[in-house]
């Protein structure tokens, strides 16, 4: 049997298509806030939405554009985020930032600890939380990236090649958030 769901993407919450002007408007942190008025959960669909950008900060997925997060409505006029999908870790070299698609805390896209951090209250965490989430998710992944990967099938060269995706370093830095900002600013006015 064939079901069809409402489904909205978030890219329509956004009002944030493709475009160079529309970009402004990928921010998990402006989605955080529309979930407030599209889920019939909204706390726990915030939590999941922080869940996610830490996810794709830690495996360097920066395919993470409004096109790939949506609510959805099951069998009734509720919506509730949808599960994730389109995840794909991006290999990057050793110690350069990960910049996700969307902004993700008041330094834009950096998908670094700080900057997440510092956007933990727009999804109802305090920063003890957030971190906690971290801590939790990096365990996992660490743990349990390659087995995934070989369990579907990829070959000993395939998982070299994405390694590093997993590894990134520069997660972990400090950042001057007042100095990302001014940039992030600029790049906006140009």
């Amino acid at each position: 049997m064939f079901v069809r769901h409402r489904v909205l993407s978030a890219a329509s919450i956004l009002r944030a298509d493709d475009s160079a002007g529309a970009r402004s408007r990928w921010s998990y942190l402006e989605l955080a806030d529309e979930l407030q008025r599209y889920s019939a959960d909204p706390r726990a669909d915030m939590v999941d939405m922080f869940r996610r950008i830490v996810f794709n900060a830690l495996v360097s997925n920066t395919d993470d554009h409004p096109k790939n997060h949506a609510v959805v409505a099951r069998g009734g006029p509720a919506f509730r985020l949808a599960p994730a999908y389109d995840l794909t870790p991006s290999p990057r070299p050793p110690g350069n930032d990960v910049h996700l698609a969307m902004a993700c805390g008041s330094a834009g896209t950096i998908a670094c600890r700080e900057n997440i951090v510092a956007s933990s209250g727009t999804f109802g965490l305090s920063r003890d939380a957030a971190n906690a989430i971290i801590e939790t998710m990096r365990a996992i992944i660490a743990n349990e990236w390659e087995r995934d990967v070989r369990y579907h099938g990829e070959m000993t060269a395939d998982v070299a090649a994405i390694a590093p995706a997993f590894a990134n370093p520069a997660s972990e830095r400090t950042i001057d958030i007042a100095d990302k900002q001014m940039a992030a600013r600029r790049t906006r006015q140009k």
